[in-house]
């Protein structure tokens, strides 16, 4: 059944400094809707979604992760941003899934969504998954933290979308088959003496 843990709207401010597990396949562990800020501090697990930020139609939502969320199940998402600018801050922490949970993306935005990178790392060992995603006119600002995907994954995948790097320095790492920067009518900026390493594990 839909279940959500924690929903956030209307000028408010949640933090999980705790734990939140959502053991259902249509589970959301955060919801945070319109003007509102919903952070992870803690721990998060989800068979479905870890955190949902959304746009009301007028404010986005900010959703800041500095836990660590944990993917149980296939195909599944760890952060989803979507409409009105909603940003996701990956200031630090941890996002992941094992080896056998493949199909996975660590976060996606959507509809104007926005992701900064700065100090999380994304762990996704299953095949066929995306550490980040972008679809619909939404950004990736790059500044710090590493990617690691399975077989068959994609270290960052955009597609009508722009990617600014901006002082980063990191390593993406993928199995057999893997590419790290998919690029699909999409714009990347960077300055001078970027670092963007890539890494085989096959």
């Amino acid at each position: 059944t839909n279940s959500i843990g924690v929903y956030t709207e209307l000028n408010s401010i949640f933090t999980n400094d705790g734990i939140i597990n959502g053991l259902s396949s249509s589970s959301i562990g955060i919801f945070a809707n319109g003007n509102t800020v919903a952070e992870n501090t803690g721990t998060i697990t989800t068979n479905n979604l870890g955190i949902y930020g959304s746009g009301d139609g007028i404010n986005g939502a900010t959703v800041n992760n500095s836990g660590d969320i944990y993917v149980n199940t296939a195909g599944k998402v760890g952060i989803f941003v979507e409409k009105n600018g909603t940003t996701a801050n990956l200031t630090g922490g941890t996002i992941n899934a094992l080896s056998t949970v493949g199909n996975t993306i660590g976060v996606h935005a959507e509809d104007t969504g926005v992701i900064n990178l700065s100090g999380s790392n994304i762990n996704l060992l299953g095949n066929n998954s995306v550490g980040l995603s972008l679809a619909q006119n939404s950004k990736l600002k790059l500044t710090n933290g590493n990617i690691s995907v399975g077989n068959s994954g994609t270290g960052i995948y955009s597609k009508d979308s722009t990617i600014d790097m901006i002082g980063y320095s990191v390593t993406i790492t993928m199995g057999n088959e893997g590419i790290g920067l998919y690029l699909d009518n999409s714009t990347l900026n960077a300055t001078a003496n970027q670092n963007l390493n890539i890494s085989y594990n096959g």
